[in-house]
């Protein structure tokens, strides 16, 4: 629930990569550089009956994943429930899970239209997907003006990206509603609920980087976020 929309995730990810440290050292330990990151449409609420209220999620079984995205459908009242996403869809049609949260285009890839046919204008989460890599000491070994160049390509393809996934993401909507799926609008006042019932994921975040000695590029990823979020 930190983000929403794509084009936050790409100036986002374009900041963290040049102005936190951190993150190109850490990449570095692997023995790898991330050149750019892919993107994903926000993952917005699917479910198999229309949610109107944080009330409704209450003893709902979502799919989750991570450390951090059970205790935002705890917070809402919900159980969290791990799954792969090959298991989505026999998860939804077997009642393992009543709600997924899933972009648009990837309901239409994973057929979800067959077994949830409701779609809230609430983003659950919203982020990056694989990278393009390049080995760390391949880049090392480059000049400083072909490091420029690859870099700004990356950011070039990045965009484009962006762009390429949007579009899936407007072509799929209409697919969905062809296919009987119905778009809710989930009250802002209900979103707002639910966010201020979530943990302080960012204190969180950074007092865990302050135990491992990175507290200010965690502080620093932050105020850039603040920055790139309205």
């Amino acid at each position: 629930m930190a983000m929403a929309e794509p084009a936050e995730a790409t100036a986002l990810m374009e900041r963290l990569l040049v102005e936190v440290p951190e993150f190109d050292k850490e990449a570095k330990r692997n023995g790898m550089k991330a050149l750019f990151f892919h993107h994903l449409n926000a993952y917005k609420l699917v479910c198999k009956e229309e949610v109107k209220s944080v009330a409704d999620m209450k003893g709902k079984k979502v799919r989750t994943w991570g450390k951090d995205m059970p205790r935002m459908v705890q917070a809402a009242g919900g159980v969290p429930v791990t799954l792969g996403l090959a298991e989505l869809y026999e998860g939804l049609s077997r009642g393992t899970v009543d709600c997924i949260p899933f972009s648009v285009d990837l309901m239409v890839n994973y057929k979800i239209y067959e077994v949830a046919k409701h779609v809230h204008s609430i983003t659950l989460w919203e982020g990056p997907t694989n990278a393009v890599w390049i080995a760390a000491k391949v880049w090392d070994g480059l000049s400083a003006k072909n490091k420029k160049i690859i870099q700004d390509l990356s950011f070039q393809a990045a965009r484009r990206d962006r762009d390429q996934v949007i579009a899936a993401g407007d072509k799929a909507i209409a697919t969905l509603k062809a296919k009987g799926v119905k778009f809710h609008d989930f009250p802002a006042a209900e979103a707002k609920k639910w966010k201020a019932a979530n943990p302080d994921f960012f204190g969180d975040f950074i007092k865990d980087m302050e135990a491992k000695g990175r507290g200010d590029d965690a502080r620093k990823t932050i105020a850039i976020w603040r920055e790139v979020v309205k």
